[in-house]
């Protein structure tokens, strides 16, 4: 059977190409009005496991970045001051300073070394509303061939305190221990 080319209607299949016009123009009027609706409450565990994720995102990178020497990256990673125990780095004990100070002193020790590989594992991270606790363990390895003793390791742990930024999780405060 030809088809009548006069007649589009017989070849859209009649009346039945209208109800399939109709029946896709309320299944778009669907989609869109479900698409407008408020979805489900989001399961809080989530936003859990992404605070967790970031703060620990947050203290890698100040060891990635101290192993790079990337002294600007490893800066923004610190609150404006930071109460900070290092008494290997800064002497004097736990004392509020500043994140440059911080910054300076890591660029002047570590600065010489040929290379640096800090290596961390075993975090512990609690995140709760006023802030997050990280622990971790380190291992460093500082690789300096001017020295009689060319490598050297350390080996000990990091506590964290970080707060919650407009640009993200921040360090105010950090100690470590043998």
């Amino acid at each position: 059977m030809k088809p009548n080319m006069e007649k589009p209607q017989e070849m859209a299949g009649g009346k039945a190409g209208g109800i399939c016009g109709v029946l896709i123009l309320l299944l778009a009027v669907t989609v869109l009005v479900s698409a407008c609706s408020p979805g489900p409450e989001p399961d809080p565990r989530l936003g859990q496991l992404v605070d967790r994720f970031a703060v620990q995102d947050a203290v890698n990178e100040l060891f990635k970045a101290a192993d790079l020497k990337d002294w600007r990256r490893a800066r923004v990673v610190f609150t404006e001051k930071v109460n900070f125990d290092m008494p290997d780095l800064i002497e004097g004990g736990p004392a509020e300073i500043s994140a440059k100070d911080i910054v300076d002193a890591w660029s002047q020790w570590l600065g010489p070394m040929q290379e640096v590989h800090q290596q961390t594992g075993n975090f512990v991270v609690k995140v709760l509303e006023f802030g997050a606790y990280v622990t971790c363990y380190v291992t460093a390895t500082h690789y300096h061939p001017e020295q009689q003793e060319t490598v050297a390791f350390y080996v000990g742990s990091y506590d964290f305190h970080l707060v919650r930024k407009e640009e993200g999780w921040k360090i105010d405060a950090m100690r470590f221990r043998k």
